[in-house]
């Protein structure tokens, strides 16, 4: 992440991105996302030479217009998901997979 000239924005490449302020936590959030998860930390597990943070979601932005009678349509949003360091994960390939009960 770079620092864009206003610090109500950050640039993604030659993309400027504009934050909004969280409801309920401190931390920013990108104003355009379809989703956006306010999460407060839960606990901290070293693994190894790594460190697992488990967080609590404590409130949720939701564009309507990814909603389908009230619920996510998971094909609506384009998602992109925070994994470490610098990297992170789209969601293009999608499948459906049954949990037993």
């Amino acid at each position: 992440m770079v620092p864009a000239p206003n610090p109500n924005q950050y640039r993604s490449g030659t993309t400027v991105c504009h934050l909004s302020k969280g409801a309920v936590v401190n931390p920013p959030r990108v104003a355009a996302a379809s989703v956006a998860l306010e999460c407060e930390r839960y606990d901290r597990i070293e693994v190894g030479d790594s460190v697992l943070i488990l967080g609590e979601v404590v409130h949720a932005h939701v564009n309507e217009a990814v909603l389908t009678d009230d619920k996510i349509d998971i094909d609506a949003p384009d998602t992109v998901g925070r994994l470490a360091g610098n990297y992170y994960a789209a969601t293009q390939d999608r499948f459906e997979l049954e949990r037993p009960l």
